[in-house]
């Protein structure tokens, strides 16, 4: 709508402007035509007044101005339009380029030869000369590109589960990224997201309290959520990275 406004402004510019400094010479044009078509018409009799002739011929004269602006106001306009709708055009493309750049969905992440992989992440468990308290599993994750793992479902704690390497053994704690804030509430390390404990279980009798603040988990519990001790014990720890 701006656009065509825009073209109209054009068009009046024109007829007011351009074709005004170019009047005398239309004028003339006009005035030789239009003589031509009456004296082809009514001859030269010597009776007919130069004031006659002139009456006759300004209908024809004006006749002739109007449709000559006639066709040049619809030229711009026609110009005005071809204009719009190659703006379009161009727009829908641009439009249509972005949407398939935003809708595109890239290929996951192939997770590195020593991690093991869900359709959502990939995974690394330390080794066994890599065991340490629950900080340095954090820094030690962030140094991957990693974080240190948060378990966010069940479904996800037996997802890790099956795939457990053999040198980690029933009996073994691993840290996880999960702390008690300074309101005594369990949050994930990431966000300080709440733990949702409707899709995320406590093993049995746990949390059991005290200075035991930060999120642990074993094999023989399923993998459950688990409170440990933050330093003072060297334990196995997964870091996880969304593919």
């Amino acid at each position: 709508g701006t656009r065509l406004v825009r073209c109209n402004l054009i068009v009046n510019r024109f007829e007011t402007t351009k074709l005004f400094f170019k009047m005398w010479k239309l004028l003339l044009l006009c005035f030789s035509s239009a003589a031509s078509q009456y004296i082809s018409k009514h001859g030269t009799g010597d009776a007919l007044t130069e004031q006659k002739m002139l009456e006759n011929i300004r209908p024809i004269l004006d006749k002739y101005i109007s449709d000559s602006l006639e066709r040049h106001k619809n030229s711009l306009l026609g110009l005005c339009a071809e204009m719009i709708s190659d703006s379009e055009k161009q727009i829908e493309r641009k439009l249509e380029q972005l949407l398939t750049a935003t809708t595109t969905t890239p290929a996951p992440r192939v997770c590195d030869s020593d991690w093991f992989s869900s359709e959502e992440k990939c995974y690394y468990v330390s080794s066994r000369s890599e065991k340490t308290d629950w900080s340095t599993a954090v820094t030690r994750c962030q140094t991957k590109g990693a974080n240190l793992v948060e378990i966010q479902t069940d479904e996800e704690a037996m997802i890790i589960m099956r795939n457990l390497p053999s040198r980690v053994s029933r009996a073994d704690i691993i840290y996880t990224g999960r702390k008690r804030n300074d309101n005594r509430d369990w949050v994930f390390l990431t966000n300080e997201k709440l733990v949702d404990t409707s899709v995320r279980s406590w093993g049995s009798g746990e949390p059991d309290g005290g200075s035991q603040n930060c999120g642990c988990t074993r094999k023989s519990d399923d993998l459950e959520m688990l409170d440990c001790f933050c330093t003072g014990y060297n334990l196995f720890y997964i870091c996880e990275i969304v593919r």
